[in-house]
Order: structure tokens, then C-alpha cells, then sequence
């Protein structure tokens, strides 16, 4: 009963302190943060989503137009819709609330974590300070936030990931429970919160799949002897979690993500990067790096540092004479530590797309716990001079007072100005509330300091007066971010680009042999659709400056410009079409980056020499019969890999009796061909007289501003082509469409994300259900 009481009361203390530390999150305001203002609309547009009880959405607010909650899952958006119903407050405090709750969540995981793999045979007297110091010394962490750690990282906007890394201990506290004591209880429990973990962030998910490998390699003999119950739980949760995973692995292609890793990879070194590199050599043939890397490192005899490697763990393994749960508990933390050092992932796996610096918050957790074991071991060597219960009791205390005074740093919010920007800043509002609502605006972002000249900012200003942003945060949601990046360093090469591929433009720069290198940037965001350009320092007054025949100053107060984006009346051309060999010869279409690349190379160098045209993907919908493709294209771009010339033109030739014109890209043209011409020096050229030459009254296509997306369907079930930018192609369409998302998905999604914590909670029930029971 004494027990019950300390720790009824330990809980409430924790409470009240966590309450009084964090009420920030509880004013009912709007939060500000790093990425959290991101977050907030994302949660508003998810609460519109979810009232037709979908959890997918098209969203036209950010790089005007994404899949929204494909690439990022949104069980924390449905938490703070399911706050806002069933709580009589506002969407903002539900939306505090949702991220104050995570902070107690996390807090239970970690000490759910230390008494099942640590302190389960530790007297109570001992467990609370341990329990206490390691979550108040979690909390304490003072790094950089944008690490993603602990409390000063939810302060910047990682929340999400604070609450699936809560899941993620929970969800191996069951783990190891099960192995343990064989119970069906916690196997259900397993199996429903590492679904629910993949329906809340998928890095924090990869991070959950090598802690879980990790559990198989330290206590291997009893998942070889139950093999049965470990892979029921895995074939159950990748059915609960499919519709998610399905999205992500289905449609990952169309995002801008790419791997996060500037350190020297060791274990790359480790294995033999003589053998990668003759692996990376061959993609250049179209062959799949994996299989190549693994053919390599068993040719070069490099797989005996395979071997070695795995010998190593298993030294560490047995060097780490712990009980299992500790001995788990080191491991997991130093491995998590080393991958937050190394990108060896991001070489071998180059589709995986994480950001391998925020495992360092699994492994902070970890250090967070058992550096307070350590500590306790040494005060038993000190028992003499100190009793190791009040060590305990002063460490925790110590750990206290750090918590109490540490304050994490704040992001300034926008008012945190001088009085002269504020009153410029208030104008150029009103400015913006004069602009045609949904009007497609490119907002200039550059890296400082100040909140205004952050993506987070003008992301919410531009949402806040009814405008659609051309950009936006989270660029692994979008193609356009790669696309638009890569174009700013023509005429906007000091503005801020985060998150995606920027190699591109050194390619479209060798590109441009002709003299209208100003127009470049200019030509390409009139393919994107942009009406508007907003900006407010000195390299963006010049760039607007001397392209007066491209823009037009709106609106002028102090350094904030808002620049309308002119577009010439030009004769009509038809776009040209974009094939390739692979696509001809098996259907295998190129991926959607590799269109864009390929497609604005040739733009690039079009533009510098004063040609219009735009580029439809005609891989990405149903086919053109080859009257139409002659009637409505005004050449073929046919892409070739050298290898497979003869057949290429061979593919050309068939085109080219028909009276269509190709333009072979990879491989020479046969010589003195009418029809079938090569990237020679002179295309440029020949493609001007032969644009002149075409008689075209009307243009059927139309380019509607939205982001193409495969599972984008028309009302009425015309064809959606992919173009040269971020906009929908369609042919002999009217002035409007009218699109929606097909998948069904969404609602399965919905469902599942009120079910797996339901039945998480109903658990023990679950396990006396008789058809619900392992056999």
C-alpha cells in the first residue's frame, strides 16, 4: 500500500512539473517553431480531409499542389482532430495539447523501457531516482534542436518523431516481455503499437526495424525456437500497416527526399569501396546497384569483410556480459550512436531517402538511461563513503536543477523586428490581400536568423491571405521542390535550398549555348504556372531589375517587393513528346525525376536560344495513337541508352514513315535523315524553322496549374500527362478539371488509425477473444 502511494505520488509530481515546464504548448495559441508552424497546417489540412473521414488529401496549398500525408504519415493529425471533437477548445490549444501529451508518452516509454530490459529486479527505492533522473536528464538535453532530440527538438518542430521514438520503446518493452514470459497479451500489444509507430513516422519506423534486428541478433536462439509467434507478429503488422507502407513504397519516386549524410561512411570503408564503386559504375548500364554491390563484393573476395564484420557484433556481444536486457540496451545504444555518425545506408541504399543524424535521438534515449545505470555502479564501489540510495537521491536532485533552468532557445516569432520592419512587413500584407485568391506565388527564401526569411514563415503568410505557395516544407512530399531548386541557380543562386537533389543545374549550365541566359528563370516558372514572386533582399531587387520585360513591381514597402510574373503572347506551339526506349520496347516507363531532368535539359537550352516550347511525358497516361501523336506534337523526343542504338532507331524509323519528327537523345541520328534528328549542335536550328514553318491555329493542350500525381483522376476521365514542370498536361480538355484522388486507401487508413489504439487499450480482452488468439 506504501508503495502504491509513492508512486501514485511520484506520478503526480512528474505531472505538475512537466505542466508547469511545458504550458507553453497549452496558451490555445497558434505555436510557433522551427517546423511546427508547418505542422499546423498540415494538421488543419487533415481536419478538412477527415471530416469526409479521409485520411489522404490533395492539397493545393504548397508547391502548388502534393499528395498530402502519403510520404508523411498522419496518425499525429488525427490525435489533434480527435482532441478538437471530443474537447470543448479550439483547433490551436488541440493542437498544443497533442504535442504536450507526447511528453508524458515519452516519459512512460522510457522508464516502461527501463524496468523490462534494466531495473526489473531493482528494489523501488532505487528504481524511482533512476526512473526520475534518466527522464528529467532526457529533457534536459540542450544540442541542437534541429537534431531532432528531446524536448528542445518538439520545441523545433519533431514532435512527430518524440512520439513514434515513444512508441518505439514501448513497442520493445512488449518485445521483450513476450520473450520472456511467452504472453499472447503481449504479443497483441507488439503487434497493434508497431503498426500504429508506422502509421506515425516512417524514419522513426526504420530506426523500429533495426532495433527489432537488433533484438533477433542478441537473442537469436529463442526467436529461432518460437519462429512461429515473430513472424505471425510481422505478417500481421505489415497487414495493418500496408495501406501506409503501400504509399510510401508505390509513389516514393514522385518526392524530393534524398539521404542526409555528410561524414565519411566507416562501414563503407570497412566493406571494401573498391567494390562499391564498381557496383556504382555499372548502374551507369541500368543495372540495379544492390545486386551489382552484392555481385562485386562476392567477386572481389570483399565478402570476407562481411564475415569479419558480423564476427566483430558477435565479439561485442559476448565482451557485453550483462544480463540479456542490458546487454540489448548497450547494443542498441551504440548502434544508434554510430548511425547517427555514418551514412553507410545512404551509399548502399540510395532510395532509402532518411536522415541518418536523428538516430542520435534512439541513442541519446538509451544514453539517457544507462549512463544513470553506470553512475549507480559506481556508487556501490563508493558505498563507504556515500549510501548508494542517497547518491541516488542527490543525482536525481542535481538532474532536477538542470531541468528547472534549462530553457530551450525559442524560435523568434515574426513580430521579433525592428518597428520600421514591422510597419513594411504589415503593408505588404495588405498587398497580399489584394492579390486574386489561389493565385500560384514564388516566395524568395533565404537562410538567416530571422523568422521572415525562413520557408516556415512565408509558407503560413502566403496560406493565411487565401494564396497557393509554389514552394513550401516538407520537400519530400513534391518533385517540384528538385525541379525549382535547381532553377533558382539561374538569376536566385542565394537563396536558401534544402532537402533534395541541386545537381542538376550544372547540367542545364553547359547546356545553355545560346545568349538569353536571363530568360532562363523567368521561362521556367511561367511553365510552373507562378503569377507572383514575393521578395526582400538586394540580390532579388536585381534579378527583378534587369528583367523588366519578365516582371513588373506591384508593390514596394521598404525591402518587401511583390513582383507580378509577365506572360507574352506568343504564336502556339505544340509541345513535344517525351518517349523512351525502354518504355517502347517493355513498357517500362522512366522514373518521373529522370523526365524532369532529361525534359528540362532541353528546355535549358531551347530557351537560350529564344525557343518556346513545352514537353509532355506521354509515358504517363493512356497511349496516343500515331495519328494523334503526328496531329498534336510538334516532335518526338525519343531517349536511347547507347546500348540498345540500333533498336532505338530502328523505334525512330517506324515514327519517322509516319511523318512524325524524332529527336534521338542518347544516341547519332542516321545521317541526312529528314525526320530523325540527334542533339547535334545545329538542333537549335532546325527546330526554329521547323516551329516557324507549322501551321497551328489552336494548341488542343492545356497546362492546368497543379502537380501531376499518378493516382490524380479526372471527374469525367480524360487523360492527365506529366509535364515539363509542375503542372497537369491534358488534351482536348475544357478550361477546367476537375480531380481527385482514386486510391481507396484512405479510408482504410482512417479506420486503422482509430482501431490500433483502441484495441491496443482493449488489449486484454483482445487476448481472451478465442479467434483472436495465437495457436
Amino acid at each position: 500500500m506504501k508503495s502504491n502511494v509513492i508512486k501514485i505520488g511520484s506520478v503526480f509530481f512528474l505531472g505538475l512539473l512537466f505542466l508547469w515546464k511545458f504550458s507553453n504548448y497549452l496558451t490555445g495559441t497558434e505555436p510557433i517553431g522551427w517546423d511546427t508552424g508547418g505542422h499546423y497546417q498540415l494538421a488543419n489540412v487533415y481536419r478538412e480531409s477527415f471530416a469526409s473521414f479521409n485520411s489522404l488529401a490533395w492539397d493545393e496549398g504548397w508547391f502548388g499542389g502534393f499528395a498530402a500525408f502519403y510520404f508523411y504519415p498522419p496518425f499525429f493529425y488525427f490525435l489533434t482532430n480527435i482532441i478538437s471533437i471530443f474537447l470543448p477548445v479550439n483547433f490551436p490549444f488541440a493542437f498544443g495539447f497533442g504535442i504536450f501529451l507526447i511528453i508524458p508518452l515519452l516519459a512512460y516509454a522510457i522508464i516502461r523501457f527501463l524496468n523490462v530490459f534494466v531495473l526489473n529486479r531493482f528494489p523501488l527505492s532505487y528504481q524511482l531516482p533512476i526512473y526520475g533522473t534518466s527522464v528529467l536528464f532526457y529533457f534536459s538535453y540542450s544540442g541542437d534542436g534541429l537534431q531532432g532530440t528531446s524536448a528542445i527538438g518538439m520545441q523545433q518542430g519533431t514532435f512527430i518523431s518524440s512520439l513514434a521514438h515513444g512508441f518505439l520503446l514501448i513497442s520493445l518493452s512488449h518485445l521483450e516481455v513476450f520473450r520472456k514470459t511467452k504472453s499472447k497479451e503481449e504479443g497483441i500489444k507488439f503487434i497493434l503499437i508497431s503498426s500504429l509507430l508506422i502509421y506515425t513516422h516512417f524514419l522513426t519506423s526504420f530506426f523500429w526495424g533495426l532495433a527489432v534486428l537488433l533484438h533477433l541478433i542478441v537473442f537469436r536462439k529463442d526467436w529461432f525456437r518460437n519462429f512461429k509467434y515473430y513472424s505471425s507478429f510481422f505478417v500481421a503488422i505489415l497487414i495493418l500497416s500496408f495501406p501506409v507502407l503501400y504509399n510510401y513504397l508505390k509513389f516514393s519516386e514522385y518526392t524530393s527526399g534524398v539521404f542526409y549524410g555528410y561524414t565519411y561512411p566507416p562501414l563503407l570503408s570497412i566493406l571494401g569501396k573498391d567494390a562499391y564503386d564498381v557496383a556504382l559504375a555499372s548502374t551507369g548500364n541500368g543495372e540495379n546497384f544492390l545486386v551489382a554491390y552484392i555481385r562485386e563484393l562476392l567477386l572481389s573476395g570483399r565478402v570476407v569483410s562481411l564475415f569479419l564484420l558480423f564476427g566483430f557484433i558477435s565479439l561485442c556481444v559476448r565482451y557485453l556480459k550483462h544480463r540479456n536486457g542490458r546487454r540489448y540496451a548497450t547494443i542498441f545504444t551504440f548502434f544508434f550512436l554510430w548511425l547517427s555518425l555514418d551514412n553507410t545506408f545512404g551509399y548502399i541504399i540510395p532510395g532509402l531517402m532518411i536522415h541518418n543524424y536523428r538516430a542520435f535521438d534512439s541513442a541519446f534515449l538509451g544514453f539517457s538511461m544507462l549512463s544513470v545505470l553506470g553512475a549507480f555502479h559506481i556508487l556501490i564501489r563508493w558505498k563507504w563513503k556515500l549510501p548508494v540510495q542517497w547518491g541516488l537521491v542527490f543525482l536525481f536532485l542535481f538532474t532536477l536543477r538542470n531541468f528547472i533552468f534549462f530553457q530551450p532557445k525559442e524560435v523568434s516569432s515574426d513580430r521579433d523586428v525592428s518597428q520600421e520592419m514591422e510597419f513594411h512587413l504589415h503593408e505588404t500584407e495588405k498587398a497580399l490581400e489584394q492579390l486574386p485568391k489561389g493565385s500560384l506565388v514564388f516566395p524568395e527564401i533565404v537562410r538567416t536568423s530571422v523568422i521572415l526569411d525562413t520557408p516556415h514563415f512565408w509558407s503560413n503568410l502566403l496560406r493565411k491571405h487565401g494564396l497557393r505557395n509554389a514552394l513550401g516544407l516538407t520537400v519530400e512530399s513534391s518533385l517540384y521542390p528538385t525541379l525549382a531548386f535547381n532553377w533558382e541557380e539561374f538569376g536566385l543562386a542565394h537563396t536558401f535550398r534544402w532537402g533534395t537533389n541541386v545537381s542538376w543545374k550544372s547540367l542545364w549550365a553547359s547546356s545553355l549555348t545560346g545568349d538569353n541566359r536571363n530568360g532562363e528563370l523567368p521561362e521556367f516558372l511561367r511553365r510552373s504556372g507562378v503569377k507572383y514572386l514575393t521578395g526582400h533582399t538586394a540580390p532579388f531587387y536585381e534579378f527583378i531589375k534587369i528583367r523588366n520585360n519578365d516582371f513588373k513591381i506591384l508593390f514596394q514597402s521598404g525591402p518587401f517587393l511583390i513582383v507580378e510574373l509577365l506572360y507574352p503572347s506568343e504564336k502556339p506551339n505544340l509541345p513535344g513528346g517525351y518517349l523512351s526506349y525502354s518504355w517502347l520496347q517493355s513498357k517500362t516507363a522512366v522514373k518521373p525525376d529522370v523526365f524532369l531532368r532529361d525534359s528540362n535539359t532541353i528546355l535549358a537550352r531551347l530557351v537560350s536560344h529564344n525557343i518556346s516550347i513545352r514537353i509532355v511525358n506521354l509515358e504517363s497516361s493512356s497511349e496516343l495513337s500515331d495519328e494523334d501523336l503526328k496531329q498534336n506534337i510538334s516532335f518526338l523526343f525519343l531517349s536511347v541508352d547507347s546500348k540498345y542504338r540500333l533498336d532505338g532507331i530502328s523505334y525512330a524509323k517506324s515514327f519517322a514513315q509516319k511523318g512524325i519528327h524524332v529527336v534521338l537523345l542518347g544516341v547519332p541520328a542516321p545521317p541526312n535523315d529528314p525526320y530523325i534528328w540527334d542533339w547535334s549542335p545545329d538542333i537549335e536550328k532546325r527546330i526554329a524553322i521547323h516551329l516557324k514553318n507549322s501551321q497551328v491555329k489552336t494548341n488542343p493542350w492545356k497546362f492546368h496549374n497543379m502537380g501531376y500525381f499518378p493516382e490524380l483522376k479526372e471527374s469525367s476521365g480524360i487523360s492527365l500527362y506529366q509535364s515539363d514542370s509542375h503542372q497537369i498536361a491534358v488534351i482536348n480538355g475544357s478550361g477546367k478539371i476537375n480531380v481527385s484522388l482514386s486510391g481507396f486507401r484512405s479510408k482504410w487508413i482512417t479506420w486503422a488509425l482509430i482501431l490500433l489504439p483502441v484495441f491496443y487499450l482493449l488489449a486484454p480482452i483482445i487476448r481472451k477473444t478465442r479467434y483472436l488468439l495465437f495457436s
